[in-house]
């Protein structure tokens, strides 16, 4: 069934420092237990969001290029319904978890070259 599916990407270094400095700012507290609800509502607005219409699975496809070009933040696919797949940085994906799906040509040729690395240094991956 398709509906709207939101692909999240996380902030890297440089925004969550800039996230800290305006909930430091706006709160006198540099702990984001002190207001989880704001820091919360800070953090979501501050993530890049896609907005598309298929279902949380088939945004894996749409979403896979976003990781590989940001491969140190993770990628939430998600929907109002509740549906959601929290993917792992493509880094850790690459290093650990190489025995997860992909799903375009470009994550294949990445996940075939460090297959290849893992069986040369007798590499298996994590939670295959």
């Amino acid at each position: 069934m398709k509906t709207q599916t939101i692909i999240s990407l996380s902030l890297n270094r440089e925004q969550q420092a800039a996230l800290n400095a305006a909930y430091l700012k706006a709160t006198g507290s540099s702990n984001q237990w002190d207001n989880i609800e704001l820091y919360r509502k800070m953090y979501s607005e501050a993530c890049q969001k896609w907005y598309v219409d298929c279902s949380v699975q088939e945004a894996q496809v749409v979403a896979e290029p976003i990781r590989i070009a940001n491969p140190g933040q993770c990628v939430s696919v998600y929907n109002l319904k509740g549906d959601w797949i929290g993917n792992t940085s493509w880094d850790d994906q690459m290093k650990m978890f190489f025995g997860y799906p992909v799903y375009t040509p470009e994550g294949e040729k990445l996940k075939e070259k460090r297959l290849k690395e893992a069986a040369l240094l007798q590499l298996q991956p994590s939670w295959d």
